[in-house]
């Protein structure tokens, strides 16, 4: 017989995405979730959306006022490379027994222990392969302050606002910096 605990699954999505927020590193960098949406029946792809202005600034006309400008607003499909998971099957009276721990806790065990790891070291090693400016080999207590100002000049050279800047350093590179 299959399970039956559907005033439960209301909750559960909301549960786990205060749990992976908690314990994810790199959750700091995902998108609103008005800025992803599915693309129909495509299983893989979603739609980010991407705005564009005809231009900057122009000149103010004291007869005319300011040049109208435009605007467009285009949602880009983005297929997405992964596609991994795992089914659990919760008894209920298994459930029942444990007094609702089982339920509870293995979807946000099972997320800090396996999906949380996962999603930050693919992400991070995504970010890496792409970035630009590379240091390579460890970094040690003599560079590492050097390579952090290559890094954040790069950044600012790709006029990333400043508030945007986000550093991510291994523990290793902590002590080093320290």
């Amino acid at each position: 017989m299959p399970n039956s605990i559907a005033h439960v699954t209301s909750y559960l999505t909301q549960i786990l995405d205060e749990v992976y927020k908690q314990e994810s590193t790199s959750a700091v960098l995902d998108l609103a979730n008005n800025m992803v949406r599915p693309v129909g029946s495509s299983k893989g792809t979603v739609e980010i959306p991407s705005i564009t202005f005809d231009g900057g600034l122009v000149d103010y006309d004291k007869a005319t006022g300011f040049d109208t400008g435009i605007v467009n607003l285009e949602w880009k499909p983005f297929v997405l490379t992964q596609d991994r998971g795992r089914k659990f099957n919760v008894d209920s009276v298994d459930n029942l027994d444990s007094a609702g721990v089982a339920l509870a806790n293995v979807g946000s065990e099972f997320l800090r222990t396996f999906v949380v790891p996962e999603i930050d070291a693919y992400r991070f090693a995504k970010y890496a392969t792409a970035a630009g400016t590379k240091q390579s080999g460890a970094l040690t207590k003599d560079d590492i302050e050097d390579a952090l100002e290559v890094a954040v000049t790069t950044l600012k050279d790709k006029e990333v606002p400043k508030g945007r800047l986000k550093l991510f350093m291994s523990s290793s590179a902590y002590s080093a910096l320290k």
